[in-house]
């Protein structure tokens, strides 16, 4: 016995209010205009939508703007269907050409409710799913956007018409009737953006970490990792990787028509292939060269590296404002440094301008270079445990005492057990009390 498919005339679906124009009076009204009108005023209608049911846009199997047209097919097919049952239940000869005709009328009533139900399910799964994830490739035609915007809000049905065999038509932004099976919307494929990003991380790495780093050396093989990429991609997907990055569209293809480029893709691909090459060495331009640790001294109570120090350095260089090891903010202003905040200086103390030179002394910085290398002197003899290292040189007795107090202060509240602080304080104590035999008086 057949699955009885007439119920599917029955279902209801969503009115178009009086007044309001169809969705396909709407798009014939618009076949003047460009896709690019017709797309924004689409845009405009599914934003209208949603934002007047937050709820959720109830989707029916049988929306209303089809129900005319399913009905009617419904009832002729279903005519068809009953004749030919009656027929077989004649009890004419199987073998007879009007029994088998009955009976292939039979099956092709049934294919065609079968096609009907699973077309009709479809374009409501599609339609939910679009307004659930409204996102689409950038390569996406223009005319296949309107068409998905269509879908959303729903105008797209009253474009459609049902053909004999149950499955329906559209017609498209270009006035063309397709059929419904041939529409897919492609998602954006993130697989070429987060294969830069790690190429980025790892050029980074390679010139931070290599002495005798140049990107000759190297962009060889990106070139031919990405060459593969992009074959892996294919033309799609290589299209969605290019069209995705605006920066460079508005870089070098200002002056064209976006649509056709998603068209004929092949000129702005094989420029992105350079471009992202490009990019690539300029990531390597820009970033961090070759950085050689060194035994981290204490100063202030903490251990510091070569990148903490070369910061403050470049600050300092710079006569940007910042924070010293200290914990005092010190500020910059007509052409001298000026502490703020700091409960261990007089009035007088804290509004005394100082060289870039004080400063460093300061913060025990003035014997280390901001290059790549600890500077070759001396100094690289002595170890953490060589106070001379935290004594600043050629300071005023007042200067230095501060110097010595910021010190103390910073060990008694750094990390360490007490009698290690204590050892520390007496320390740089008998090392400024040595530099600066007055610093008490």
């Amino acid at each position: 016995m057949a699955i009885d498919f007439y119920k599917l005339g029955r279902q209801s679906g969503a009115t178009t209010p009086k007044n309001q124009q169809s969705g396909f009076e709407a798009f014939v009204g618009g076949a003047t205009k460009g896709l690019e009108d017709m797309l924004t005023n689409s845009k405009a209608a599914t934003a209208a939508l949603t934002a007047a049911m937050p709820a959720g846009v109830p989707i029916d199997k049988v929306p209303e703007e089809l129900r005319g047209q399913v009905t009617e097919y419904l009832t002729n097919n279903k005519k068809a269907y009953t004749d030919a049952t009656k027929v077989i239940a004649s009890g004419i000869n199987p073998q007879s050409q009007r029994y088998k005709e009955a009976v292939e009328t039979i099956n092709s009533v049934n294919t065609k409710f079968e096609n009907l139900s699973n077309t009709l399910e479809d374009i409501a799964v599609k339609r939910k799913q679009a307004l659930d994830d409204p996102t689409f490739s950038p390569a996406t035609l223009g005319v296949d956007q309107l068409t998905f915007e269509n879908l959303q809000n729903g105008s797209l049905y009253s474009s459609m018409k049902l053909n004999e065999d149950g499955t329906f038509n559209y017609i498209d932004g270009e006035n063309n009737s397709r059929a419904w099976s041939d529409f897919a919307i492609t998602k954006q494929n993130f697989t070429g953006q987060n294969a830069y990003l790690a190429a980025v991380k790892e050029i980074k790495e390679y010139k931070i970490k290599n002495r005798n780093a140049s990107w000759e050396n190297i962009s060889g093989v990106y070139e031919k990792d990405f060459n593969v990429l992009f074959n892996q991609l294919g033309p799609k997907g290589s299209a969605d990787f290019a069209l995705a990055d605006e920066v460079f569209l508005n870089e070098k293809f200002a002056n064209k028509d976006l649509d056709e480029i998603r068209k004929n893709p092949t000129e702005v691909v094989d420029a992105y292939k350079t471009y992202v090459m490009e990019q690539l060495k300029k990531e390597y331009d820009d970033s961090t060269s070759f950085y050689e640790e060194f035994e981290k001294p204490i100063i202030y109570g903490g251990y510091r590296t070569k990148r903490d120090i070369d910061f403050m350095n470049n600050d300092i260089t710079n006569e940007r404002s910042f924070t010293g090891f200290d914990n005092i903010r010190y500020t910059f202003k007509d052409g001298f440094y000026y502490e703020e905040d700091n409960p261990q200086t007089t009035v007088d103390e804290s509004t005394k301008p100082l060289s870039k030179d004080e400063v460093r002394s300061y913060n025990q910085i003035n014997n280390f270079y901001t290059g790549a290398n600890r500077p070759s002197n001396d100094n690289d003899n002595n170890n953490n445990d060589d106070e001379e290292d935290f004594v600043p040189d050629n300071l005023a007795p007042t200067a230095a005492k501060r110097a010595m107090q910021k010190q103390v202060m910073a060990i008694s509240n750094g990390p360490g057990t007490l009698e290690q602080k204590n050892k520390r304080i007496n320390q740089i104590k008998k090392a400024f009390s040595e530099k600066y035999p007055n610093i008490n008086n």
